[in-house]
């Protein structure tokens, strides 16, 4: 524990959301010793555990990113979660993770937070798909053409990193799917998706969510792509 402590005072002035303490543990993860290793996972898992602080997000998102094992406690851990943040920052970790046996309570917990209308809730839900795309789709399809028609384009827009780069499997199979679907219930919603989709990957950061190839494919499916109430 002293380890993490004496990390975090090093990196408490980077002004980066934790982004460098996270790599920094990461680092000494892969340096130590599996002995030195597995001691400081185990501390990295109370503190998570504990849920309190800037440090229990750093050391979840370090769990995350080594493909923890200890999914069912990260589960217990959401179930009994103190406050909505942390539960939806545990929710976030569970799925990305993805634990298929975990689909079921995952998507409930998203379906109540889209219900309560909270924000945290859409970018949650760009990530069910990992784990159940059938729920994907039977929530993101009318939350994401109701938004629309609502014309909520720019919050729309802010999702895009988070669907797209979700959803890229496949040459964007998974998109174009969500695409026809929104197509299916709103002409008018789907097309101003598709713009949406297609001024996102012709910004110079779209590569940090989705890689080259896939781009390119995308915006080839796009380029023919019609919505004529399929």
């Amino acid at each position: 524990m002293e380890l993490i402590e004496e990390l975090a005072r090093a990196h408490r002035d980077d002004k980066d959301s934790g982004e460098s303490l996270v790599e920094d543990l990461r680092l000494r993860l892969h340096r130590f010793s599996e002995r030195e290793r597995r001691t400081l996972e185990a501390e990295l898992t109370t503190i998570a555990c504990n849920g309190l602080g800037d440090l229990a997000g750093v050391a979840l998102e370090v769990l995350v990113r080594e493909g923890t094992k200890n999914v069912d406690l990260l589960y217990e851990m959401f179930s009994q979660a103190r406050t909505d943040e942390w539960r939806d920052q545990l929710a976030l970790a569970l799925m990305r993770l993805g634990p298929g046996h975990l689909a079921g309570p995952l998507a409930e917990h998203i379906a109540r937070v889209l219900n309560d209308a909270h924000a945290s809730g859409a970018t949650e839900l760009g990530y069910l798909h990992r784990i159940d795309p059938k729920a994907f789709y039977d929530l993101a399809v009318p939350y994401l053409t109701q938004t629309l028609r609502n014309g909520d384009s720019r919050q729309v827009a802010g999702l895009l990193p988070v669907y797209v780069g979700q959803l890229s499997d496949d040459d964007g199979a998974p998109l174009m799917e969500l695409l026809d679907q929104i197509c299916r219930r709103d002409t008018r919603a789907a097309s101003t998706f598709a713009k949406g989709i297609v001024d996102f990957l012709s910004k110079p950061w779209a590569s940090a969510h989705v890689d080259s190839h896939t781009i390119s494919a995308l915006r080839s499916r796009l380029n023919t792509w019609r919505c004529a109430s399929r």
